[in-house]
């Protein structure tokens, strides 16, 4: 395949090799079985120790026990194309999926969700590399499962099957989100009897595989037990597995969901209300794992400060078996009757949610039930992402700044009215 594709204009490949021993590699490489499927003796390798353990295990996996080095391209997105091919240049792209993969080291497909979100510019520009490479490898009847990654708007080629694509891409999820009966199609591609006709999406589906991967969207996986939009779950239990491959990801179990949006975390954000910690019986516990998660956790200093974080100030959280947001309030200046906010953080998996705005909601009633009139903050002055969120709240710069070291932060302000 690589070789027959080094042809093509239409897509780019990374540097690659047949693996030959004491041959010179330009790390960091990706090293692959040659002829295996579902992520199986896939791994990256950084230094000669990695090459040599990636070899071997590839090996494992290949027919002849040889193993393909290529070049690690990093970032961009994967994506699928699902094909049908009805005769020599007669080729249709069906759908294109949206890949989630877990990366560095073995690039488990942890999701995957159709329609992807690609403009048109970009779609036909894969149809063309799409019936390129299917010209190319001499794919003439049936279904095509092409794997791609998009970086920088140029199209690198992954592989492609003569199949269709697994993990219910082709059976459930193409039929769902197209209403396009892909499996009857097919037959008649090989009964000679099939009519190419326009095949459009309807719907957004996808499918979440419960591997330890995506155990930050264990509210998602809560929601789907009951969600009208999940239409197939096969998890057994609470515990996320372990995977190194595509099967493996497969056999922890997953939830299929079909609707008119794509399916996330923001469709579970009912689960995650803001309230006080400073009564419950596991807050210690739960601030000690939340600080070693945010790399902030000093054993000499840390009892002294959550007694006083404790016993002067209101610590807001949001949680879900571990603190996902965090703030801490004090109402403590009867004289100003102004409270302070500070620490407020929120998990970089939870970004976006508005996990923001409820933790200040929260922090703006304790400080109206408390008959106070105003919550300042301090924030960097180069922060301008939480700047404009406060900004946005209704926070106003009051035109004061304080130094830490090297760094200025400037004071805002939010008037309390009722």
């Amino acid at each position: 395949m690589r070789t027959k594709a080094a042809r093509l204009s239409s897509v780019k490949q990374p540097r690659y090799q047949l693996y030959q021993d004491g041959q010179e590699v330009l790390f960091p490489v990706v090293v692959k079985s040659v002829d295996s499927c579902g992520k199986r003796g896939v791994s990256i390798a950084y230094n000669e120790e990695d090459l040599r353990q990636a070899v071997l295990q590839a090996g494992e996996y290949s027919s002849d026990g040889g193993a393909l080095v290529e070049e690690y391209i990093n970032g961009g997105q994967e994506y699928s194309v699902e094909c049908l091919s009805y005769g020599k240049g007669k080729h249709q792209v069906i759908q294109y999926t949206q890949k989630e993969s877990a990366g560095p080291p073995h690039f488990v497909e942890i999701a995957h969700h159709q329609p992807a979100n690609l403009s048109e510019a970009m779609k036909a520009r894969i149809d063309k590399a799409a019936w390129d490479i299917l010209e190319e490898l001499g794919l003439t009847c049936g279904m095509a499962h092409l794997e791609i990654k998009v970086v920088d708007n140029e199209i690198y080629f992954i592989e492609v099957g003569a199949r269709g694509g697994g993990d219910h891409i082709s059976d459930t999820l193409t039929p769902l989100s197209t209403g396009f009966d892909y499996y009857k199609a097919a037959i008649e591609c090989h009964l000679g009897s099939y009519e190419p006709k326009a095949v459009t999406s309807q719907l957004y589906t996808g499918i979440y595989f419960h591997s330890k991967h995506n155990e930050y969207l264990r509210p998602l996986f809560d929601k789907a037990k009951t969600a009208d939009w999940c239409i197939e779950n096969t998890i057994k239990n609470d515990e996320f597995g372990e995977a190194n491959g595509n099967i493996d990801a497969s056999n922890t179990g997953y939830f299929i969901y079909s609707s008119d949006h794509k399916i996330g975390l923001p469709d579970c954000t009912e689960l995650l209300k803001p309230h006080i910690i400073n009564g419950a019986l596991d807050s210690y516990e739960l601030i000690k794992d939340y600080c070693r998660r945010i790399d902030n956790y000093n054993p000499d200093t840390f009892d002294s400060w959550y007694d006083k974080i404790i016993g002067t100030g209101n610590v807001i959280v949001i949680t879900y078996q571990e603190i996902l947001a965090f703030l801490l309030l004090y109402c403590n200046h009867k004289d100003t009757l102004d409270g302070y906010i500070c620490n407020v953080y929120v998990l970089d998996n939870y970004r976006g949610l508005g996990l923001s705005v409820g933790l200040l909601d929260k922090a703006v009633e304790v400080c109206r039930q408390k008959g106070f009139n105003s919550v300042s903050l301090h924030v960097d002055k180069t922060n301008t992402r939480a700047i404009g969120i406060y900004e946005k709240y209704g926070f106003i710069p009051t035109g004061l700044c304080k130094t830490q070291g090297d760094r200025t932060q400037i004071e805002m302000r939010f008037l309390i009215r009722d």
